[in-house]
């Protein structure tokens, strides 16, 4: 909603002449910074590579579980292949 207003006061300041541009202008200094993005509603992963975890946490969500239901899930998944072991190993235990 933000972003459409935004762009609609844009457009008016933009095109707008005299009294119509001035208002606009009024409009856009009135029409406070970007709100913040809603954070995520996702809170349990079950193969989470150290990327996949951390865009998950740039979007907003303060906490998440590390859960599988088959133990070998998480060893045998894209996280722990030997190209990323080490460094998956090494962010984990940085968090």
């Amino acid at each position: 909603m933000w972003k459409g207003e935004r762009h609609r006061t844009l457009a008016e300041a933009k095109k707008g002449k005299g009294e119509k541009r001035v208002a606009a202008q009024a409009d856009l200094d009135a029409l406070r910074s970007e709100p913040p993005p809603i954070a995520s509603p996702e809170r349990v992963v079950t193969q989470p590579t150290f990327e996949g975890l951390t865009h998950v946490f740039a979007k907003g969500q303060p906490r998440l579980g590390i859960f599988s239901v088959e133990a070998g899930q998480f060893p045998r998944g894209n996280a722990m292949n030997s190209d990323v072991r080490q460094k998956t190993l090494a962010a984990l235990i940085d968090l």
